[in-house]
Parts: C-alpha cells; sequence; structure tokens
C-alpha cells in the first residue's frame, strides 16, 4: 500500500504510520513545536462531502492537541493514537521516533525540535522533576529524625546508592550535585515542575 494514500485503509487496524504518512498531513513548525492539520487531497475520502467536511472543519486547525491529563499532547490519525512530540520526532528527521524521547525543559506540551532528544530509559529518569512528596526541596536529600542528620542518595530504588550523613542541608546538597555531575545527570534534574 502507498502509505501516502491511505484511503482504502482508513478502517484498517493495521495501517503502518510512516513519516512520509505524518508529513503529508501535519505541518510542523520547529520553532513553536505546533502541528497543524493540512488541507488533504479529495483521494483520501471516499465521498466528496467527507472531502468538504473534513477540510472545512479541519485543515489548518491544530493537530495532535488533546492533554492527556499529564501534560502530553496527543490525538489520533486514520484511529491511531499518536503523541505530538513522536509526531514532531518523524517530522523533523524524516525516521520512526525512538522507544523514548525526552522533553529536556520537562514541559511536556513543549514540541519544539531543541527540546526534544532521544534517551535511555535511564537518561530519561536522570531528567526527572523534583518528586511532590519531596519535603527537604532537592531530590535525593532527606532528613533522618532519628540521626538528627540529613541523608544523600542517588540512584532509583532498585540501585540507590548511599553518598552520607551530613549535619546541614547545604552539605548533604554539595554531596548530591556532585554525585549528580559523576553520574551524568541533566542539569534539569530535580526541578520543580
Amino acid at each position: 500500500m502507498n502509505d501516502m494514500n491511505p484511503r482504502a485503509a482508513i478502517g484498517d487496524n493495521n495501517l503502518e504510520i510512516t513519516p512520509n504518512l505524518v508529513r503529508s498531513l501535519i505541518s510542523y513548525d520547529q520553532f513553536t513545536g505546533l502541528l497543524t492539520w493540512k488541507v488533504r487531497d479529495e483521494d483520501m475520502f471516499t465521498t466528496r462531502r467527507g472531502h468538504s467536511v473534513w477540510n472545512a472543519r479541519y485543515a489548518g486547525s491544530p493537530a495532535l492537541n488533546c492533554d492527556d491529563g499529564k501534560g502530553y499532547r496527543h490525538g489520533r490519525i486514520f484511529r491511531k493514537h499518536m503523541f505530538s512530540h513522536r509526531a514532531a520526532w518523524m517530522i523533523a528527521h524524516d525516521e520512526m521516533p525512538p522507544a523514548r524521547i525526552d522533553h529536556i525543559n520537562g514541559d511536556k506540551s513543549d514540541n519544539r525540535i531543541q527540546n526534544l532528544r532521544a534517551v535511555t530509559n535511564v537518561e530519561n529518569g536522570q531528567n526527572a522533576k523534583r518528586s511532590a512528596s519531596n519535603k527537604s526541596g532537592v531530590t535525593g536529600v532527606c532528613w533522618v529524625k532519628r540521626q538528627g542528620k540529613f541523608l544523600a542518595y542517588i540512584g532509583s530504588m532498585e540501585s540507590r546508592v548511599y553518598l552520607g550523613t551530613f549535619p546541614d542541608l547545604a552539605s548533604a546538597v554539595a554531596a548530591r550535585r556532585a554525585a549528580e555531575a559523576a553520574h551524568g545527570y541533566h542539569e534539569n534534574h530535580g526541578r520543580e515542575k
């Protein structure tokens, strides 16, 4: 099947969403991160009315712009779910997106190409915001009441490395920051939002 003309497969759940197909349907502004539906050709529809109605209603309007409740933008392309950042990657790089894409500044709706990078699961975790349950104000630093000291650590629950206990918050934060640099954490890791 020609992926530029999916009319015959619109109801087909096996339709492959490719960079060529996405580029033919959506305009992408790399500087603003906005996606916009393009005018569609009549041969993409089974009826002229369908063609006219779709273009009058959607052409030129924001594409894949629904909020998923977690901050990501998404929508559907021929009944297939698609995240906006993945469509942006396909258009900008002319390739299928990697398994994991990180929003560098932490804003999940900011799909400017300069804000998107391919990462591993570990790298993605190294650019995470601070947990809402954090009370010290710094990721990887907590107060240990029974010792009367601050504890610093780095890593996940499965592979946590303890950096020590410290008499004051500043010392614990310094140890944590040094460990972040040594382990390749992104400078935005632990941000508030």
